[in-house]
C-alpha cells in the first residue's frame, strides 16, 4: 500500500509539473499584444546555425516597436543553393501555410497592426504569401531586403493585400546578386541577368497597362543604398540590410509610429 501511495503521489507531482510546464509555454508565446505582428521569411540556409533576422528584430525593438515576431521557417534544410533553387511550387506551397497563420490572425485579432518581410529569397516566400491570402485579408507594410526576386515580377496580386506600402531595398554593390543570382537566376526561378529587384528595385512588368503603373507609384517604394548607411553597418553587402542599427535607423520608422 505504502509502494502504491508513493507511486501515485510521483505520478501526481509529473502531471503537475506538465501542467505548470505548458502553461509557462503558452505565456511565453503569446498571439498577440495589441501592438503588431511582424511575420518574417529568413534568406536562404537561415536555419539552427546561420541567422540573418534576429538582427533586423533587436533593430526594430531598439527603436521602439512593441510589437510581437513570427518568423517563418521555410527552408529546405539542404543549404543556401538548395534553398534558393527550390522549385517555384515549393516556395509556393511553403508560402501558402504562411498565408494561414496571417488569415488565422486577422481573423482572431483585426485591430492588430501586420507587418511581413523577407530577406533574398525569402522575399519570393513573402511575395507568393501575399498573392496566397484570401480576399479581403490584408497586411499593413511589407520589406523586401535584398530581395532576389526578378525586378519585373508582377506585384499586382500582391499588392492588392497590401494596406500601406511594400518596401524594397537595392544596393549596386551586392556581390551575392551582382555575382551569383545572375548566373544561377533568380529566385522565381527566372534567368534574368542583371535584372533583379535586389539590384535595380521593382518595376512594372512589360505592357503593363496605366492601372498597373499606377498602382505601383503608389504602393511600390524601392530604397536604393546610400553612402551614409555605411554609418550604421550597411555597406551595401547582401546581408547589411539587417544590420541592427541600420534597421532601427532607416526601417524602424516606417513600422513603430503605428504602434505609439
Amino acid at each position: 500500500m505504502k509502494g502504491n501511495t508513493m507511486r501515485t503521489q510521483r505520478l501526481t507531482f509529473c502531471l503537475l509539473g506538465l501542467a505548470a510546464l505548458a502553461s509557462l509555454a503558452g505565456c511565453a508565446a503569446p498571439k498577440s499584444n495589441g501592438k503588431g505582428m511582424m511575420f518574417g521569411c529568413d534568406g536562404s540556409g537561415a536555419g539552427a546555425v546561420i541567422k540573418w533576422g534576429p538582427s533586423a528584430r533587436r533593430g526594430l525593438t531598439k527603436a521602439g516597436y512593441q510589437g510581437l515576431f513570427g518568423p517563418f521557417r521555410w527552408q529546405t534544410g539542404l543549404g543556401v543553393a538548395a534553398d534558393h533553387a527550390s522549385s517555384v511550387a515549393y516556395k509556393r506551397a511553403m508560402a501558402g501555410k504562411l498565408a494561414e497563420r496571417i488569415a488565422q490572425h486577422r481573423e482572431e485579432f483585426p485591430n492588430d497592426p501586420v507587418y511581413i518581410g523577407g530577406l533574398s529569397a525569402g522575399c519570393a516566400v513573402v511575395i507568393y504569401a501575399l498573392e496566397e491570402l484570401p480576399d479581403g485579408v490584408s497586411v499593413d507594410q511589407v520589406f523586401l531586403l535584398s530581395s532576389s526576386v526578378s525586378a519585373d515580377y508582377d506585384l499586382t496580386a500582391a499588392l492588392r493585400h497590401v494596406r500601406g506600402r511594400l518596401f524594397a531595398t537595392t544596393s549596386p554593390h551586392d556581390a551575392v546578386l551582382r555575382d551569383l543570382v545572375t548566373v544561377v537566376g533568380t529566385a522565381d526561378r527566372e534567368a534574368s541577368g542583371s535584372a533583379i529587384s535586389g539590384m535595380k528595385g521593382f518595376v512594372p512588368p512589360a505592357g503593363a497597362g496605366d492601372n498597373v503603373r499606377a498602382l505601383y507609384r503608389a504602393k511600390v517604394v524601392n530604397i536604393p543604398w546610400r553612402p551614409e548607411f555605411a554609418n550604421y553597418g550597411n555597406r551595401g553587402g547582401h546581408t547589411d540590410v539587417v544590420a541592427e542599427d541600420f534597421v532601427a535607423k532607416y526601417l524602424a520608422p516606417l513600422v513603430v509610429p503605428a504602434n505609439q
